[in-house]
């Protein structure tokens, strides 16, 4: 027990925080925490089991963590849409609030679920339908004009992000908006006069 009292966890290594460190940072945040009160939350749920830690996160270093999370979460989704051979459909939801328009976007595909992702060559079953989001942005307008301006966008930027990422590199395959299209086969929105244009 006492040296479990004198454990100290390591959030750095080499100066640089550790990849557990970050997921614990993001968990947090998604679980509805600040990124303001993250690093002293860690400090505290260490105290409280007895130990503590060698550093305090601060509210940027989580910041720049949710970043990290977002950029490697659209990495997956282009590499998913990428390794796809089935059809895929898109939704499109978009709203107002204090005058600000605001649209997001789904992708729903079918992708593989592992039973046990170290081992997930082994475990892997069938692909199942999925919804993954895509994004939340901003628009000017809910015209049909600006809703596909907003999808060229959405296309290009992951494009992009996949192109530069070691992944792609590794794996020698690109994420290509071109691609992306021939796969499409449905589209849903939430304003059909908006829509009908999209979806022709």
């Amino acid at each position: 027990m006492s040296q479990w009292l004198t454990h100290t966890f390591k959030l750095l290594h080499c100066r640089t925080y550790t990849l557990e460190a970050r997921a614990l940072a993001q968990l947090l945040v998604k679980s509805g925490a600040s990124q303001r009160s993250v690093g002293g939350v860690i400090q505290k749920m260490t105290s409280m089991m007895g130990a503590k830690v060698d550093h305090c996160m601060s509210q940027q270093m989580v910041a720049c963590t949710v970043l990290e999370g977002g950029v490697a979460a659209q990495i997956q989704l282009a590499h998913k849409i990428t390794q796809m051979k089935s059809e895929m459909a898109l939704r499109i939801g978009s709203t107002t609030h204090r005058h600000i328009n605001y649209e997001s976007r789904h992708v729903t595909m079918r992708v593989s679920e592992y039973e046990n992702p170290p081992h997930s060559h082994i475990n892997a079953v069938a692909p199942i339908p999925k919804m993954c989001l895509i994004g939340v942005d901003t628009s000017v307008d809910h015209t049909s004009e600006t809703q596909v301006a907003g999808w060229k966008q959405r296309m290009s930027n992951l494009s992009e992000i996949c192109a530069i990422s070691p992944l792609a590199q590794h794996s020698q395959q690109t994420f290509n908006a071109d691609n992306f299209v021939l796969k499409l086969k449905g589209m849903n929105g939430d304003h059909a006069e908006d829509q009908k244009k999209p979806s022709t």
